[in-house]
């Protein structure tokens, strides 16, 4: 007979499993409407682009903002309450997705999802915290691969599959193997062991401020916020629609250069937690890369179409070199934990969040009405955009990049530990 204590091992690491396949399903959502399927969505909806990307957009402000919220209450309520409850939502919104009626239903639907989807990654910390111990960068490291792998699939895999079975019976699928991920979830948590409510923690403005009145913060929100978002809102929603448009490759080819920048993101998570451990958990140096990295990708980019250069290997290498520094989260998330109070971590991860997926809700907004500046061509029903529609982003895009990588230069090296900043 299994004794008490390993039982609750068992029943928490299965948890943790069940949360990473999840995690998933919730990294698959954000990128795979409307970057995977921008061209037949426009087709199924007969709308523009400021439609196709305001899908994306409005799954990145609901996910953005209840990142607020979620921090705290999973302080309160445990991981495990949180996202047995965001989970129901996040369920229903992915099932829901499948159909495609009107425009104005499928932007409930991704609102529904993404709310739901919010309620996964800071409830995750949670459970890597409880679980883990003292190998939680480990832990995460390979968790965030895990979940990271979604969005891989959401390339060039879903691609295939969406071609060959049509865009709502891939979406219903996923919907509905979603829904069997959680319920299991649900049958663990009932067996496992749940912490009780924290009725200390409450929802307190004042921490709120305390954790913005630090520059430092302000500084590494800035760098990894901008940079994240740079990347994931071409990833998720005008990325492969660019590569088909501009340079002229395949839709097939396009997944493809989307999944692999996505295998090299997913993979640069535990690759930076290990290059930091082997370089005396220095961060800073990391920290850098991620801002300039993001200037030198948009660069590439812009001087790709100001030069009128339809190589598709210049644009796929700034991808690649994106899908290097646009993934820090794991020196992100040990910078947090190493210059702020320990009672102010969880906020401050909430709010780097926010204001993450924010960027990108934004970027994606502005990005589908920048490519409606200029009349796309229209051919076999769909919108082909042209080069000066792409050279606008563009140059949003760098505006960015210099944003990011100018506030990493303020930024302080921890190597590993606690210091105190302002």
């Amino acid at each position: 007979m299994i004794n008490s204590q390993k039982r609750e091992t068992i029943l928490a690491w299965s948890l943790l499993t069940l949360v990473s396949i999840m995690y998933f399903f919730a990294n698959l959502q954000k990128v795979v409407v409307p970057g995977s399927v921008f061209n037949e969505l426009q087709l199924l909806l007969n709308c523009d682009a400021a439609t196709v990307t305001g899908l994306g957009a409005g799954f990145m402000y609901a996910y953005s903002i209840n990142q607020l919220s979620v921090g705290i209450l999973a302080d309160r309520y445990s991981g495990t309450r949180v996202i047995a409850a965001g989970g129901a939502i996040f369920c229903i919104g992915s099932l829901l997705s499948a159909f495609t009626s009107s425009a104005e239903l499928l932007m409930v639907c991704r609102i529904l999802t993404g709310f739901g989807a919010s309620a996964v990654y800071l409830s995750m910390l949670k459970l890597i915290f409880r679980t883990a111990g003292d190998s939680f960068a480990l832990v995460l490291g390979v968790i965030m691969l895990i979940g990271y792998s979604g969005s891989v699939v959401s390339g060039a895999p879903f691609v295939k599959l969406v071609n060959a079975f049509g865009y709502s019976r891939c979406m219903l699928i996923t919907g509905v193997v979603t829904m069997i991920c959680y319920l299991l979830f649900l049958l663990n948590a009932y067996f496992a062991k749940t912490p009780p409510v924290d009725k200390e923690v409450k929802l307190n403005i004042s921490t709120f401020k305390s954790v913005l009145s630090r520059r430092h913060n302000l500084h590494l929100y800035m760098t990894t916020g901008v940079s994240f978002g740079i990347f994931y809102s071409m990833q998720m929603t005008f990325g492969k629609k660019y590569m088909e448009d501009y340079t002229g490759i395949s839709s097939a080819m396009a997944g493809v250069i989307m999944s692999i920048t996505m295998i090299i993101s997913s993979c640069n998570a535990f690759l930076l937690a290990l290059l930091s451990r082997l370089a005396g958990n220095r961060r800073l140096i990391f920290m850098r890369f991620c801002g300039f990295g993001a200037l030198t990708g948009s660069l590439m980019l812009l001087s790709a179409v100001l030069f009128k250069i339809t190589a598709w290997q210049l644009s796929a290498a700034a991808w690649i070199l994106f899908s290097f520094a646009g993934n820090c989260a794991t020196i992100q998330v040990a910078m947090q934990k190493e210059t702020n109070p320990a009672n102010q971590v969880g906020t401050s991860l909430s709010i780097g969040n926010c204001f993450s997926y924010m960027i990108i809700a934004i970027v994606g907004s502005l990005t589908g009405k920048l490519l409606e500046l200029y009349p796309p061509q229209i051919v076999d029903g769909i919108r082909i955009y042209g080069r000066n529609s792409y050279l606008t982003v563009f140059i949003l895009l760098t505006l960015l990049g210099c944003v990011a990588a100018v506030n990493s230069l303020f930024l302080k090296e921890t190597y590993g530990k606690n210091i105190e900043v302002k």
